[in-house]
């Protein structure tokens, strides 16, 4: 299916270079409920398509494999924003309590760490295989 690849780059490539306008744009309105949440958000996903596109174009294997893995870096961002972003927006408030901002940063931490140490478990993949004769390169296996 190499025939979707370039439609699938030029969505990740409008990812990444609209999400900071808009995050942007929500940051200038951060006083308003959940716009300074949108924006950490936006700028998440900016993060993993920006190193989703450098995975794609890397050259060598080893920059193919790091890319591949620091992507997740914006994926687990993602998740306590939006939750943030529905708190902010149904309670009309900026405040964030105490006790919903530590479990989040709690399980962004947690699922960073255990990310970072898949080479110890294989919780997430046993194997990255790069090919740099395919497009893309980098394929993640796991063992069952």
């Amino acid at each position: 299916m190499d025939w979707a690849l370039p439609v699938y780059i030029l969505v990740v490539f409008a990812g990444a270079t609209v999400a900071p306008g808009v995050a942007y744009l929500a940051w200038r309105h951060r006083t308003a409920p959940g716009m300074g949440v949108l924006a950490a958000g936006l700028m998440a996903k900016a993060v993993w398509c920006l190193f989703d596109l450098f995975h794609l174009f890397a050259s060598d294997p080893e920059s193919a494999r790091f890319w591949y893995q620091a992507q997740h870096l914006g994926s687990i961002a993602l998740n306590p924003a939006a939750a943030l972003l529905c708190y902010q927006l149904v309670r009309r408030t900026n405040r964030i309590p105490l006790w919903l901002a530590l479990p989040l940063l709690l399980e962004t931490a947690f699922s960073w760490l255990v990310m970072a140490s898949n080479d110890r478990h294989g919780l997430f993949w046993s194997n990255i295989t790069v090919d740099m004769s395919s497009f893309p390169s980098v394929l993640a296996e796991r063992d069952r």
